[in-house]
């Protein structure tokens, strides 16, 4: 065990994550751009043949979860939004 004189001091943590474009784009869109954000990607791999077929399969998956995700983000804004509006009083 070492002495607290041979120790390292802890460095601090990295900071969290921080996404802003991908905040402003939720805070906007409506399910139609949900849509045509993934089209692109999603016939891209629509194309690929062989063993990527495969890997193409996993991550077509794994976009299907994001844009429910994306979806229930919508949703949630949406009905805020909506909750908000109807408990503002009016000017």
């Amino acid at each position: 065990m070492k002495s607290p004189s041979e120790r390292k001091p802890e460095e601090p943590g990295l900071p969290p994550p921080s996404y802003p474009a991908l905040e402003s784009f939720i805070e906007t869109a409506t399910e139609a751009e949900l849509e045509v954000l993934y089209e692109p990607l999603l016939e891209a791999l629509a194309e690929l043949k062989g063993p990527q077929a495969d890997k193409a399969k996993k991550i077509g998956v794994a976009i299907d979860k994001s844009m429910e995700l994306l979806r229930i983000l919508v949703d949630v804004r949406t009905r805020l939004e909506g909750e908000a509006a109807k408990n503002s009083p009016p000017r």
